[in-house]
């Protein structure tokens, strides 16, 4: 018999776990509602095969409590369980090695699903996981095929200089500032200064993650 600690506050969620392992006879569910009854329930043995931690557990989050395990030296497996989408927490848990990001608005037989796929050894997340990363990736990609004066220039847009400031500090003519600004545009897929600045903002949070 396989033990799953959930690590969640919401009386829904929960029920809904139950139910959906009512008849599960490999996997045994247990419950902690906040971190201080998670690491109670840590300390008795046998120790969990798998943790679903929420990333929001009242005035605490489920990746402090992790940080903490790992700071221990606990080897447990965990996946989170969390109504978000933020692109932010999705690459945390991967960060954090995470073995998986179940969603609450999935159906009950749909995570009881990505359990027991998890505990079979295999990852989960969701699907636009995968299609973020790789539109992501391809913009990495295009972002480094960018000469570094097309760079600069960008820089200087990300920080709301107009072309003729911009020729002012690079030392150059106002029309090559414009060449270099539409060769980076198509570069990197924007056909509007609007679309550029919202590209602008994911590059930067790209390399600063």
């Amino acid at each position: 018999m396989r033990i799953v600690l959930i690590v969640d506050d919401h009386p829904v969620v929960v029920d809904g776990l139950r139910n959906a392992f009512a008849a599960d006879e490999k996997i045994t569910l247990e419950f902690a509602r906040n971190t201080s009854e998670a690491r109670r329930r840590l300390r008795k043995v046998p120790v969990p095969d798998l943790i679903l931690i929420d990333i929001h557990l009242g005035p605490d989050s489920g990746f402090s409590l992790i940080e903490e395990w790992r700071d221990s030296g606990l080897d447990i497996p965990f996946a989170i369980l969390t109504a978000s989408r933020d692109w932010s927490y999705l690459q945390k848990a991967r960060q954090y090695d995470a073995r998986g990001y179940l969603l609450k608005t999935s159906e009950g037989s749909e995570i009881a699903r990505d359990i027991h796929s998890i505990l079979s050894g295999e990852e989960v997340y969701p699907t636009f996981y995968e299609k973020q990363s790789s539109t992501s990736g391809d913009l990495v990609r295009a972002f480094h095929s960018l000469t570094d004066r097309e760079k600069e220039v960008l820089q200087c847009i990300h920080a709301g200089l107009l072309n003729r400031e911009i020729a002012e500090r690079l030392q150059i003519g106002v029309r090559t500032v414009e060449t270099h600004r539409a060769h980076a545009m198509e570069k990197l897929g924007a056909h509007s200064s609007v679309q550029l600045s919202l590209i602008l903002i994911q590059i930067q949070h790209l390399f600063t993650e």
